[in-house]
């Protein structure tokens, strides 16, 4: 059974905890985030995906949880799962694609959100990180397409750890958002795969892989506490020029920046 929780999700949600403490009270900021899933009907033509997120056929219902915002891990976030099925709400067929139009709670700034869509046995049909740029005040619409041939990336740090000096041991998820010509996240397999690198040479950084082929893959920096320069961790893909990429920069001994100006030390 699925709930239709619109605005929930954030509810739980805490900034992470470490060993430093923050230099003023920031307070996230709601806002909203819109997606348009379309899900190919029967016969329909493998054309119409022109939508924000097209899902593959046989689609029963998609989930979107917020994993992070603003370079910090949304602790305790609440997947919200819709139907999405002829004569569910919010859904309406349009020729042979069915239009399901969702709206989920975000957070001011940055955010991630973890996408899967499954079929009608739950089982996991596709899965995807989305990179959303919310403001409040407005809702925020973030484009994905089901596979594709990837245009540019952005590689982010998914929770940046707070407190974490020379002297601690720590892993921490990458990001790796893939998108195509139109700017669409692309979710499931890339025509081009993916390239990461570590230029940390001392060995106390390394990566969980350096080839992805697709959004499921998931990627860690492992971290063991020495005492480093800053490593970038860096992208490079078969046709995508290095205007195209945004890379990320570990620093282990830096201050945090945060939501709302407040940083962590």
């Amino acid at each position: 059974m699925f709930l239709r929780r619109p605005l929930a999700g954030l509810a739980l949600i805490s900034l992470a905890s470490g060993a430093g403490c923050a230099s003023n009270n920031a307070v996230p900021v709601r806002t909203n985030a819109q997606f348009v899933i379309s899900v190919p009907q029967t016969g329909s033509s493998p054309q119409a995906r022109n939508r924000n997120f097209q899902a593959p056929s046989g689609t029963q219902s998609v989930s979107f949880t917020l994993s992070n915002f603003n370079g910090k891990p949304a602790t305790g976030s609440i997947p919200v799962s819709f139907r999405t099925a002829v004569g569910a709400p919010g859904c309406a067929l349009s020729g042979n694609v069915l239009l399901c139009t969702e709206t989920v709670a975000a957070i001011d700034g940055t955010d991630i959100f973890t996408v899967a869509a499954y079929d009608g046995n739950g089982n996991t049909i596709a899965k995807g990180q989305v990179q959303v740029n919310a403001a409040s005040g407005t809702t925020t619409t973030a484009p994905v397409a089901l596979n594709g041939t990837v245009a540019s990336i952005s590689v982010l740090l998914g929770s940046t750890p707070l407190g974490v000096v020379g002297g601690s041991s720590v892993t921490i998820p990458v990001s790796v958002i893939a998108k195509d010509s139109t700017g669409a996240t692309i979710m499931g397999t890339y025509t081009n795969p993916i390239t990461i690198a570590d230029t940390d040479t001392s060995g106390s950084t390394s990566l969980s892989t350096t080839s992805i082929s697709d959004s499921n893959t998931s990627v860690t920096l492992a971290y063991n506490g020495a005492n480093i320069s800053p490593a970038a961790i860096s992208a490079t893909a078969t046709g995508v020029a290095a205007s195209a990429i945004a890379n990320a920069t570990f620093t282990p001994n830096a201050d945090v920046t945060t939501a709302n100006g407040a940083s962590y030390s």
